[in-house]
């Protein structure tokens, strides 16, 4: 009968559990240090596009508009947005995309009227055209 008793640690925890119980912890933590390694490596190669609303991960167009926004501030403050969304407090074009203390604003996401202006106006300043006459 001592045979075919299932051995046993302190506290009566069958002593198979208690193996399986440390792999699958090992294995959790392998998956949490290769998770992070996926996030740091995103966050090298992507430059932070990880982070944008969900709307600019899924449509090219509104992604464009979002990165042209992060990088171009200077000139995208001195763009009126003409979408109505001064409404809502927005007071260029670049308040489409950022709010006040830099955290993005998704109304870029849903709002075809902002997003044009701001790829139009991307490809008339490439196009050597000046500010004064972009906001014409």
């Amino acid at each position: 009968m001592k045979g075919n008793a299932i051995k046993k640690a302190r506290g009566g925890i069958p002593k198979s559990v208690i193996k399986l119980s440390r792999k699958i912890l090992v294995l959790i933590l392998i998956i949490g240090i290769n998770l992070f390694n996926i996030f740091a490596v995103s966050m090298l190669f992507f430059n932070g596009d990880f982070f944008l609303p969900i709307g600019a991960q899924i449509n090219s167009n509104i992604k464009k508009a979002y990165l042209y926004a992060k990088g171009n501030k200077e000139f995208l403050i001195n763009i009126p947005c003409t979408c109505g969304c001064d409404e809502l407090g927005h007071t260029s074009n670049y308040d489409c995309y950022f709010k006040q203390d830099g955290s993005y604003n998704d109304h870029g996401t849903y709002c075809g009227g902002c997003i044009g202006i701001t790829l139009d106006a991307a490809r008339m300043i490439s196009q050597g055209e000046s500010i004064e006459e972009i906001r014409e």
